[in-house]
């Protein structure tokens, strides 16, 4: 493999339009998760550190409460309406699914650089290949 998009696109090209998109919302999925949780976490951190220096008070009950409603309504889970609207117009729903779950596996292998994984094989990769695809084992 000479080309490290081919080595991406190669396992959602079996998958059709909705693989490759899948593959996409996959992988920025996983890339603005991490993110949303860091951020999170740090708002988190200096909230606590302001209230230990009583700056601040924080009403914990008040935040989960909030964070419950938000979570879970009459109308289904969080995650449950964020499928709903990713999945709404998609005829091709399974290779969308596909394609999202590769996407979302391969978040971690786009930071390492594809090339290790290559050289490495599938395995390191955490990826599940065709056997007689090139990069199968």
């Amino acid at each position: 493999m000479d080309d490290a998009g081919t080595v991406v696109l190669e396992p959602a090209a079996g998958l059709g339009f909705g693989g490759v998109l899948g593959l996409g919302v996959g992988y920025a999925t996983k890339k603005l998760g991490k993110l949303f949780l860091l951020l999170f976490g740090l708002l988190v951190v200096l909230l606590q550190g302001l209230a230990h220096l009583e700056l601040i008070t924080v009403d914990w009950n008040a935040v989960h409460a909030t964070a419950s409603d938000v979570w879970q309504t009459s109308d289904g889970s969080l995650g449950e309406r964020a499928w709903e609207v990713v999945a709404s117009n998609l005829p091709f729903g399974g290779g969308f699914l596909a394609g999202f779950t590769l996407g979302f596996k391969m978040g971690g292998v786009l930071r390492n650089g594809l090339i290790s994984c290559v050289v490495a094989g599938s395995r390191r990769c955490g990826l599940i290949l065709p056997t007689g695809s090139p990069l199968g084992a």
